[in-house]
C-alpha cells in the first residue's frame, strides 16, 4: 500500500469515525451551527465587471467528537473574460482527548485555475492543543502529515507528502465583534523549496444576533509555483456574514 492510500484511507477512516461518535453522543451536548457570508460587486456603464465571494460552514459537535464541512469561491468576470475563479472545500473531523488536546483529519480540495492548477486534493491528520485559553484571547496550534494530489492546468500530476503546521490567534473585543489571525504552513517532504503558506485575517462586527460585517484578507504563498505563474495570491474581501 503507497502513502498515498495510507494517509487517504486514515482520514476517511476517521470522519467515518467522527461522523458516527457525533450521532451516537449524548443529545443533550449535540449542536449545530451554520455561518454563511456572501459578497458581491457588479458595475456597468463604462465598466462592466462582477466580483462575487461566498463561502459557507456547517459545525457539528456532540460530546467529544465534532464534523466541520465548508465550502468558499471567489469569482469575477468582465465583460469580455473571467478574470478570478478560486473554489474551495474542506471535510474535518476532530476528536477531544481533553481540555486542551485533540486529533483531526481532514480533506481538503483546491482549484484555481489562474494560479495554473484546476485542482488540488489534500488527505491529512494530526494533532491539535489549545495553547491559550483567557477571557478575550485563545490561541491553537495544530501539527501534522498529509499527502497532496495537485493536478496542473497543463497536464502535468505532483503528488508528494507533506507537512502540516498551523496556528490561529482570536481576540475578542465583544460579544459581537472579534479578530482573528489564522497560518497554514505546508512543506513538501520530498522537495525542500516546495513550500506552501497561507494565512487569513479577519475581522466581524455583529449588526444583530445573527448577521454581521466580515472583513477578510487572505493570502495564498507558493515558493514554487507552475512554471509562469507568480508565487503569491491575495484576497480582499468584505460582505455580510449570518450565522444560526
Amino acid at each position: 500500500m503507497n502513502l498515498r492510500s495510507v494517509f487517504g484511507a486514515t482520514a476517511l477512516c476517521f470522519l467515518v469515525t467522527a461522523a458516527v461518535g457525533a450521532q451516537q453522543a449524548d443529545t443533550t451536548k449535540k449542536t449545530v451551527k451554520f455561518t454563511g457570508d456572501v459578497g458581491l460587486v457588479n458595475a456597468s456603464g463604462n465598466s462592466s465587471v462582477t466580483t462575487v465571494n461566498a463561502d459557507e460552514r456547517i459545525d457539528w459537535a456532540a460530546g467529544a467528537w465534532g464534523v466541520t464541512e465548508g465550502f468558499s469561491v471567489v469569482y469575477g468576470r468582465n465583460d469580455t473574460a473571467t478574470n478570478a475563479s478560486t473554489w474551495h472545500g474542506l471535510l474535518r473531523g476532530d476528536r477531544s482527548l481533553g481540555s486542551r488536546l485533540s486529533v483531526y483529519a481532514l480533506v481538503n480540495y483546491d482549484r484555481n485555475t489562474f494560479a495554473g492548477f484546476d485542482r488540488r486534493f489534500e488527505e491529512g491528520v494530526g494533532l491539535g492543543i489549545q495553547a491559550l485559553r483567557a477571557a478575550r484571547d485563545s490561541i491553537g496550534a495544530e501539527v501534522g502529515f498529509s499527502y497532496t494530489e495537485q493536478h496542473s492546468t497543463t497536464g502535468v500530476e505532483d503528488d508528494f507528502p507533506a507537512g502540516r503546521v498551523a496556528g490561529t490567534y482570536t481576540h475578542t473585543f465583544s460579544k459581537t465583534a472579534f479578530f482573528r489571525q489564522g497560518v497554514e504552513v505546508l512543506p513538501d517532504l520530498k522537495v525542500a523549496k516546495n513550500l506552501r503558506v497561507n494565512t487569513e485575517t479577519s475581522l466581524v462586527a455583529s449588526l444583530s444576533a445573527n448577521i454581521a460585517l466580515k472583513f477578510s484578507y487572505v493570502v495564498h504563498f507558493d515558493n514554487l509555483p507552475e512554471p509562469g505563474f507568480k508565487k503569491s495570491d491575495r484576497l480582499l474581501t468584505s460582505g455580510v456574514q449570518v450565522t444560526f
